[in-house]
């Protein structure tokens, strides 16, 4: 755990991360799968897949069964790739008890990500885990 912290701050130190960038710099077109993990209604878990474009959320569904979400989820309940990069960016100014983040080598993005914000609070733990990441 404290290796995976370390890695990370090592990264953003040395600028060759791709946190260095601020969230503004995401892709602007890019599909990937995420699932959530945290203290929140099961129906926002996922996985979706997700595609965006120019930016904006196109195109979200539930990828079990292929059925649209709202496109107003993306970004809010469901995240986006923009939204996972804040939270890291926040969990390392706001020095989170625990942030563990496991990245993925052909698509330089994080693979998985774990936030756990205080020690002494319950359920404030979140888990991102991204897969099929691609940009077009």
């Amino acid at each position: 755990m404290k290796s995976s912290y370390l890695m990370l701050m090592l990264s953003i130190t040395t600028g060759c991360s791709w946190l260095a960038h601020s969230p503004a710099e995401a892709p602007e077109n890019y599909t990937m799968r995420v699932t959530q993990q945290c203290f929140c209604h099961p129906q926002f878990s996922g996985p979706f897949d997700i595609e965006i474009r120019q930016g904006a959320p196109y195109r979200a569904v539930r990828s079990s069964d292929g059925k649209a979400i709202p496109l107003s989820w993306v970004g809010n309940e469901v995240p986006d790739l923009a939204v996972i990069m804040r939270r890291i960016q926040q969990a390392e100014a706001q020095a989170a008890h625990q942030l563990e983040i496991n990245w993925s080598d052909e698509a330089g993005i994080p693979s998985s990500v774990y936030i756990d914000r205080s020690e002494m609070i319950a359920d404030d733990e979140v888990t991102y885990r991204i897969e099929n990441f691609q940009r077009h």
